[in-house]
C-alpha cells in the first residue's frame, strides 16, 4: 500500500544519547499503520537497520 517513509534523529535529555530512527506509515480505511525502528546512532542503528528493512518487506495487513 502507498504510504510515507521518514527518518529522524534526536537526543534524549535524560541520558544525552543521540538516537536515529526510521519509520514507515500508511492510512488504510481510516486506520493509521506505523512501524518504526530507532537505536543509538553510534554503532547500533547502522548495525541493525538492515534487519528492520527485511522485516518491513514482509509485513501484511490482515483483517
Amino acid at each position: 500500500m502507498d504510504g510515507i517513509h521518514f527518518t529522524y534523529r534526536y537526543t534524549a535529555l535524560e541520558d544525552e544519547v543521540e538516537r536515529e530512527g526510521e519509520a514507515y506509515a500508511a492510512l488504510e480505511d481510516g486506520k493509521l499503520y506505523l512501524v518504526a525502528f530507532e537505536a543509538p546512532s553510534l554503532y547500533y542503528f547502522d548495525k541493525d537497520v538492515k534487519k528492520f528493512h527485511e522485516v518491513v518487506r514482509t509485513l501484511e495487513i490482515r483483517d
